[in-house]
């Protein structure tokens, strides 16, 4: 540990140098921040939605590509809440992982907030 603890002081110390802008989080405690830096909490993704909701879509999603066999469709309706693009890729997401890649297809018509899947095989 007291090696991580070398390599950390070095790091900051060439921050410091280098007028870096930035923070240096280190197991939840800040150690070195400089400048105008956002630090964006850990619970939230890329594209700014909370995790907790990209997990509450999956009930949403989750049952009809489930119970979509071969051959067959699904027309799943975009809750209002929902960002339409993040809950579309993700229902496109789900369905790439429990059908294969190749047995996809979909159909997005954002004027009725609906993705459609088609499962091939």
């Amino acid at each position: 540990m007291n090696m991580h603890k070398q390599v950390i002081e070095r790091a900051v110390a060439l921050l410091k140098i280098l007028n870096a802008t930035g923070v240096v989080v280190v197991d939840g405690v800040e150690i070195y921040s400089s400048g105008a830096v956002k630090v964006v909490p850990a619970h939230f993704t890329k594209s700014g939605q909370p995790r907790r909701a990209k997990n509450e879509y999956i009930k949403v999603y989750g049952e009809p590509i489930k119970s979509t066999g071969p051959g067959e469709t699904c027309v799943i309706a975009v809750p209002e809440s929902a960002d339409y693009h993040v809950f579309t890729n993700a229902a496109r997401s789900c369905a790439l992982r429990a059908w294969g890649e190749d047995n996809v297809i979909h159909e997005r018509d954002k004027d009725a907030r609906t993705i459609t899947l088609l499962r091939v095989l």
